[in-house]
């Protein structure tokens, strides 16, 4: 396999880990949506099992939101591997002039700041809200 096969074979695998990451956070998103909405509607007086919504909904989506973040980060370091041979690569063919390595750095760091931080926050929504479902319970 030539140099240029393997960098195709590198931004290929990038390209699928960068997927990987929209399709968990599209899922991820629309699991804390159902969730919260569940929550909120168990807030009501009117509900028999309020005691069991309120505690397990809330503890449901502390254990996916950790779920989600342990495999948003798991693709994160793929793609900071793959970045890292690719790097190797450029640097020893004459493919550094390639347009694909005029990315900076700190471009991906940013773009992956959604993705890992929207896990933290919601962590911490679903601890806020167990903790007020305790208490108002």
């Amino acid at each position: 396999m030539n140099a240029e096969e393997k960098f195709t074979l590198i931004r290929t695998e990038i390209r699928t880990e960068y997927d990987f990451i929209s399709n968990r956070m599209s899922w991820y998103v629309t699991s804390q949506s159902f969730l919260v909405t569940a929550f909120t509607i168990s807030g009501g007086d009117r509900h028999h099992y309020m005691w069991f919504l309120r505690s397990l909904i809330p503890v449901l989506g502390l254990l996916l939101s950790l779920i989600f973040w342990g495999s948003i980060l798991a693709a994160s370091a793929a793609i900071e591997e793959l970045r890292r041979a690719q790097a190797r690569l450029l640097e020893t063919t004459t493919l550094a002039d390639s347009p694909l390595n005029m990315r900076a750095a700190w471009v991906h760091r940013w773009g992956m700041v959604p993705p890992l931080l929207i896990p933290v926050l919601f962590v911490l929504f679903w601890i806020v809200a167990w903790y007020w479902a305790l208490q108002s319970g």
